[in-house]
């Protein structure tokens, strides 16, 4: 069974056609989703995580309508939305361990070894942290409870540098774990890294998807990932 299957998905808001026929499954591995603003990215994350419902087709993740199933689906997934917010008058830890609390297991302390935690900037108020310290927040929450599906939107957002090397490391330290990890992205040179997978959509529909090294040799001329974007959206 895949983790996630989605069969001819679309999403209508009035007379706007976010998603046209979506259809696509993720299994064990990291999925880089790509596209331009107002491709559909956001809104088929929001539907596989059961925050919106289609219009039409169908998506079941774990085998179950992740709309209907909410709370049995929700608590085998780690989610980074694209902007965090987290409650300012708590420290790090105790949020981690609300999270923990609201999926129903043992908060873990092996989470907070990880190299993307570091500074102890965990132990202090979230209303005190800078935007990178927030992000890392995030990227450490979405592991809570070791869930089988991690969906990250934008993480590398507001990380320096060296952040941005560390986030690369850490998915690539769970990808091993049989794990489904969906990226979206618009900084192609971290899913060089990381991907197994590429998928990328454009007014709402998947205009290519295969693996990296088969979409990348297919469209690139200079065997980046960036130029197979750039070739691809062009014949578009």
């Amino acid at each position: 069974m895949n983790a996630v299957e989605a069969m001819n998905v679309s999403k209508r808001f009035g007379s706007i056609t976010a998603l046209d026929g979506v259809s696509v499954s993720f299994n064990n591995g990291v999925y880089g989703l790509i596209g331009p603003n107002g491709s559909g990215k956001t809104t088929f994350i929001r539907i596989m995580l059961g925050l919106q419902k289609p219009s039409s087709g169908k998506i079941l993740v774990f085998g179950k309508d992740p709309f209907r199933s909410h709370g049995q689906v929700c608590s085998r997934i780690g989610y980074l939305r694209e902007k965090c917010a987290f409650p300012k008058w708590v420290t790090g830890i105790e949020y981690l361990k609300h999270v923990s609390r609201l999926k129903r297991v043992e908060f873990d302390q092996s989470i907070l070894t990880h190299p993307i935690v570091k500074g102890g900037f965990l132990t202090r108020k979230i209303g005190t942290y800078s935007a990178g310290m927030i992000q890392r927040l995030g990227l450490i929450q979405a592991l809570v409870g070791d869930p089988s599906l991690i969906v990250l939107d934008e993480p590398s957002t507001n990380l320096d540098p060296l952040g941005r090397v560390e986030m690369v490391g850490l998915v690539k330290e769970i990808k091993h774990d049989n794990k489904t990890i969906v990226v979206s992205t618009h900084i192609l040179e971290d899913l060089e890294q990381i991907c197994d997978f590429i998928i990328v959509m454009k007014g709402g529909r998947i205009i290519a998807k295969d693996s990296l090294e088969k979409f990348v040799a297919g469209f690139s001329s200079d065997g980046t990932l960036a130029n197979a974007y750039a070739r691809v959206m062009g014949d578009a």
